[in-house]
C-alpha cells in the first residue's frame, strides 16, 4: 500500500483568517472543529474519514502552524493542484504558497511556489518528468530535480525552507469539516 501526503504551506500565521483561506478552494466552514495534539492522531482521522466525508460533500482538512507556516493538509490531493487558487491565496495574504505532494504508489512526487503568480514548479510521475517551470531555486541545490526524483528530496527541500511537511511533536492540528460550496458543486457535477 502506498503513502500519500498533500501539503500547501503559507508563510506566516493565518489561523485567523482559515475561512477566507478554505472560501478560495469553494468550501465553507461547517464549525466543527476537531483538535488533535499529535500528527499521528490527526492524520490518522484525516486519512481514515475523508473519503466518507467526500461522500456527503465535505472536505476534511488539517491545518496548523508550524515553525512560522500555516500548514494545510489535504488529503485528497486536490487542493495542492489548484495552480489559480493558489495564485489568488498568495496574492490574498502577500506571501509565498508552497505545495508539496507524495503519492508513492504511483511514485508521484511535486513541488511549487507560488508568489503573486506560479514562479516555480516541478513534478515527477513514475521516473518521467511532468513538470519542470520556473527558474530553480537556492533550495533545490544538490537533490535530484530530474526522473530520479524522490519522497526523501521532497522532505528535505521543506526543510530547507523551514516546513515541515512531515509533522512531529505536540501541536495543535486542527482538523476541519468544509462543504462544498455551489460553485464547486456544479464543477464536480460536471465531471459526473
Amino acid at each position: 500500500m502506498g503513502f500519500s501526503n498533500s501539503i500547501i504551506a503559507i508563510n506566516g500565521e493565518h489561523l485567523d483568517r482559515s475561512e477566507e483561506i478554505f472560501t478560495i478552494f469553494n468550501y465553507i466552514d461547517n464549525k466543527k472543529d476537531q483538535t488533535f495534539y499529535h500528527w499521528d492522531q490527526a492524520s490518522e482521522y484525516l486519512f481514515t474519514n475523508y473519503v466518507e466525508f467526500a461522500n456527503k460533500e465535505i472536505a476534511l482538512r488539517g491545518i496548523w502552524i508550524d515553525n512560522g507556516w500555516t500548514m494545510i493538509c489535504d488529503p485528497e490531493l486536490v487542493d495542492p493542484t489548484e495552480e489559480e487558487k493558489l495564485i489568488s491565496l498568495s496574492r490574498l495574504l502577500n506571501t509565498e504558497v508552497w505545495t508539496f505532494l507524495i503519492q508513492t504508489s504511483s511514485a508521484s512526487y511535486s513541488f511549487a511556489k507560488f508568489d503573486h503568480t506560479k514562479t516555480r514548479s516541478f513534478f515527477v510521475s513514475k521516473s518521467k518528468v511532468v513538470e519542470n517551470t520556473g527558474s530553480p531555486l537556492a533550495q533545490e541545490k544538490g537533490f535530484n530535480i530530474n526522473e530520479n526524483f524522490c519522497v526523501g528530496e521532497i522532505s528535505s527541500i521543506g526543510k530547507n525552507l523551514g516546513i515541515n511537511i512531515n509533522p512531529e511533536g505536540r501541536l495543535d492540528y486542527v482538523v476541519k469539516e468544509l462543504a462544498y460550496d455551489d460553485e464547486l458543486k456544479i464543477q464536480l457535477a460536471k465531471l459526473k
